[in-house]
């Protein structure tokens, strides 16, 4: 009885020993993730303050300009292309490139009708 009784209390002092063993465990994981956490919250932070100012210089008159000569090919618009919305059209507006005339007919050859004649 003597040796249950020493046995129980052994038990009944080691029991909170181990959990807080336990908790000290847990919390120093906890915040071992936590550190995680925090440093990926951090990079995540970095990478939107980088794409904004990336998103900036791009929306950006003169690279949207660069862009348009350097990837499209264009140029500034010749004046006689640019139309001003809400002004009275006085003339024509000629365009960039001039009509060229249709191409007259070929003649027909003499020599042509006689070999197309079907033979008497």
């Amino acid at each position: 009885m003597r040796q249950k009784t020493i046995l129980l209390s052994l038990a009944a002092l080691a029991a909170p020993a181990f959990l807080f063993l336990w908790e000290q465990v847990q919390a120093t994981r906890l915040g071992y993730q936590v550190s995680a956490a925090r440093t990926e919250v951090r990079r995540a932070r970095e990478r939107v303050a980088y794409l904004r100012l990336e998103l900036e210089r791009l929306n950006a008159p003169e690279s949207v300009a660069e862009a348009a000569r350097r990837r499209l090919r264009m140029g500034p618009p010749l004046p006689e292309s640019v139309v001003v919305l809400g002004a009275p059209r006085l003339a024509p507006v000629p365009t960039a490139v001039p009509k060229r005339p249709a191409p007259a007919p070929a003649p027909l050859l003499a020599s042509a009708i006689e070999t197309s004649a079907p033979a008497e």
